[in-house]
C-alpha cells in the first residue's frame, strides 16, 4: 500500500488512539490530539478506528452500563376484554393485562360538530373511534383551540452544543 507511507498515523499515536478508544469518544480522542498539536478530526478517528477493526465491544463494560438508561418497571391493570359470544348470544370476556398509562386531558369542553357542519375557524380535534365528531371550539390559528393545542403540541426542545 503505496498510501501508508503518507499516513499521519505513526505506531505509537496508533496505539495510543486503540488505548483510549475503550473509554473516551471520537470526538474526546480528537480533541486530546487536538490539545497536542495534531489535526486529527473526529472523522479521522472513527476512520482510523473502523480501519482498525475496533468496535464498540472494545469499550469498557461501566462504559456501557453508564450508556443504558435503567429500566422502569411498568405497571400493568387488568381489564375484560369481549372475545366473542356464547352460543346462546351472550358476550364472553376474558381478563388481560394492558400497561397503566397515564393519559394527558385536555381541560376543553367540546361542541361535538360533525364534520359536514365544522367551519373554518372551528377546532379540528377528533373525538371517538367513528363516525368521528370533532371539538368545535373557536381557533386563535392552526387546526386545534388552545385546549387541544397544548394537549397535541410540544415545544422542540432547545439542543446546545459545548464549543469544543
Amino acid at each position: 500500500m503505496a498510501n501508508q507511507t503518507n499516513s499521519p498515523w505513526t505506531d505509537e499515536l496508533r496505539s495510543e488512539v486503540k488505548e483510549m478508544w475503550r473509554t473516551r469518544s471520537a470526538m474526546d480522542i480528537a480533541i486530546a490530539l487536538q490539545e497536542r498539536g495534531y489535526r486529527f478530526t473526529r472523522s479521522s478517528i472513527i476512520g482510523l478506528v473502523h480501519r482498525m477493526g475496533l468496535t464498540l465491544e472494545h469499550k469498557s463494560e461501566e462504559r456501557r452500563r453508564r450508556a443504558s438508561p435503567p429500566k422502569r418497571e411498568r405497571k400493568m391493570k387488568p381489564v375484560l376484554r369481549l372475545v366473542g359470544a356464547s352460543s346462546a348470544g351472550g358476550p364472553i370476556f376474558k381478563t388481560v393485562l394492558i400497561p397503566d398509562i397515564e393519559l394527558a386531558v385536555a381541560e376543553v369542553v367540546p361542541r361535538n360538530v360533525s364534520l359536514a357542519d365544522l367551519g373554518k375557524n372551528e377546532c379540528r380535534y377528533p373525538y371517538g373511534d367513528g363516525p368521528f365528531i370533532f371539538c368545535g371550539n373557536h381557533v386563535d390559528g392552526g387546526s386545534y383551540c388552545s385546549g387541544h393545542k397544548a394537549l397535541c403540541y410540544i415545544e422542540p426542545k432547545q439542543r446546545w452544543r459545548a464549543a469544543a
